[in-house]
């Protein structure tokens, strides 16, 4: 896939992110960032022509230095494969994602804890 349709999935990705986000199911918000993850993945792997399986295994998977989201938002954005904005509107919805995936307690994505992440994902 080329560069261009992995970015323009991760667009499109994000908006149904947002989409999903308003309905309050946290379960489609982590699926949606977990979807721009993966898309991420592709679009650094398929820079790196002599990625073999192992080495994908170690540099992506378990505490390789790039199993992170946040690094790899950071690494594609360095790489000048995705622009600034999307890189802060992304870093936003790993931040609820990461709420939604350690809380103890109930809450929604309309919670005031949201308010400044939310601008940024919409």
């Amino acid at each position: 896939m080329p560069t261009h349709e992995i970015v323009e999935a991760v667009r499109e990705t994000q908006k149904n992110i947002v989409r999903l986000a308003k309905r309050g199911d946290p379960g489609t918000g982590m699926w949606g960032s977990a979807s721009v993850e993966a898309c991420l993945t592709n679009l650094i792997a398929i820079h790196m022509p002599s990625l073999s399986r192992r080495m994908h295994q170690k540099l992506f998977v378990g505490y390789g230095p790039l199993s992170s989201f946040s690094a790899k938002l950071d690494l594609a954005y360095c790489l000048g494969h995705i622009p600034n904005n999307l890189r802060r509107n992304l870093h936003a919805i790993r931040k609820v994602r990461n709420a939604f995936a350690h809380a103890t307690d109930l809450f929604h994505f309309n919670d005031t804890q949201f308010n400044g992440d939310r601008g940024r994902i919409a």
